[in-house]
């Protein structure tokens, strides 16, 4: 068995911990108690396991079955010397950190793949009892939840290198966060019994003008990430944008041209909620189809419901891309796994009144809480004129300590520079 054969036995073994600390919390809480009450042997245990797992690295001796004989009861230890082992062999001998692992464990399955940078200081790593303590090294996502896939793509070469330039800069990522006050709603004339289908916008030219001022605006303030909000600009004004960045200079590289209901093909019956990333050339990068419709008390969104939720794994960390419900930590109906997936950028174009907006807020800062997620969230009045108490949507990412920083958009302020 050669080297890298020994470290994949050890990254299935860690993702195999991380599993089992995810179903036995119990025992978890238990292993963090004895810690705190006696941080010496902890750090006695971690030093032996460091020890011996480097000899198993080198030559195969002593071996993994043999390792796994050592004190029961150890899993956060583990888990922690595995992570940090791990990110240092894999560089050694990869240098890849896009390469991922698939394990399956009781049943359920796990991708596992290297972080771009060692997750930054959280509010929960000051407190005991969060298992993401002892992993700052890895993602270790389900493949599956609640029965929708979970899948990772990576990103083209051209906007890997772009997004590897801009970490090396050193300097905030600017990220633009569109909306328009322009009254301009989707076409809801197809709506009986309160069910709500567009297919258009009511004043194509009024937002086609709205649009073009909002992308000039971001081009000016030299924006990188560009999110703009749900049902915002539909298919036909989605190309223009596509054509306007396949031909005009800017210093884009990331693009959410917001959803829109809309049918995949001549064979679907009820659309879709569609958002899409494009790269800085107007390519596609990642689909993203609603999840979970709006529904209220007089309001239901007619729409066949996504099945997957799509991660972007780039040298800006991991993206996820969702539409404003699916971002709900909590909902009664439905919940994604937002704390298990623990993205690093999390792009949610909304609609949704100030309520909403609130629900959105809370999900965004226990996201920075437990593992440091940078939200953008743009959202779009319904009526579309922002009314006194209505919201142009946030921003919200971690400061160097990890506390929660939230930026409310308006629109004389709609840029804000973040750390990574």
């Amino acid at each position: 068995m050669t080297e890298i054969d020994r470290i994949e036995r050890l990254k299935r073994k860690m993702v195999s911990i991380w599993a089992w600390c995810w179903t036995h919390k119990g025992d978890v809480r238990q292993q963090e108690a004895t810690r705190i009450r006696d941080e010496q042997a902890w750090n006695q245990q971690t030093a032996d396991l460091q020890a011996r797992l480097l000899r198993y690295t080198e030559n195969g001796s002593p071996t993994l079955e043999e390792l796994e004989k050592g004190p029961k009861g150890a899993e956060l230890v583990w888990l922690a010397v595995l992570d940090r082992a791990l990110w240092g062999h894999h560089l050694d001998l990869a240098g890849d950190r896009e390469l991922s692992t698939m394990v399956s464990h009781e049943g359920r399955e796990w991708m596992a793949f290297l972080r771009h940078r060692p997750l930054g200081p959280t509010v929960h790593q000051k407190q005991a009892g969060h298992i993401r303590n002892h992993l700052r090294h890895h993602h270790i996502v389900p493949s599956q939840e609640n029965g929708d896939d979970v899948r990772v793509v990576m990103p083209p070469l051209s906007l890997r290198q772009g997004l590897k330039s801009l970490v090396a800069s050193q300097r905030p990522v600017k990220c633009y966060l569109g909306s328009f006050a322009d009254g301009i709603q989707p076409d809801w004339r197809d709506r009986p019994d309160g069910k709500h289908t567009c297919s258009q916008l009511l004043h194509l030219d009024g937002r086609r003008a709205s649009l073009s001022q909002a992308l000039e605006e971001a081009r000016t303030q030299e924006a990188d990430v560009v999110v703009l909000p749900e049902l915002s600009l539909c298919p036909g004004l989605r190309q223009e944008v596509c054509r306007w960045l396949q031909n005009e200079s800017h210093p884009f590289c990331m693009v959410v041209p917001g959803s829109f209901h809309e049918r995949p093909d001549l064979h679907s019956g009820i659309p879709v909620n569609r958002t899409r990333l494009l790269d800085g050339k107007g390519h596609e990068i990642l689909i993203h189809d609603k999840m979970l419709p709006m529904d209220t008390g007089h309001v239901h969104e007619v729409i066949t419901p996504g099945e997957c939720l799509h991660l972007l794994n780039t040298p800006l960390g991991l993206v996820a891309l969702a539409i404003c419900r699916d971002f709900l930590e909590e909902d009664q109906f439905y919940r994604l796994p937002w704390q298990e997936i623990a993205p690093d950028w999390a792009f949610i174009p909304s609609m949704t009144p100030i309520q909403g907006v609130r629900s959105h807020e809370k999900t965004a800062n226990s996201l920075v809480n437990c593992c440091g997620t940078r939200s953008l969230v743009p959202n779009q009045c319904p009526s579309g004129t922002y009314a006194e108490g209505n919201s142009h949507g946030f921003a919200c990412w971690p400061d160097a300590e990890g506390k929660s920083q939230s930026h409310p958009i308006h629109p004389s302020s709609r840029l804000v520079s973040i750390l990574i």
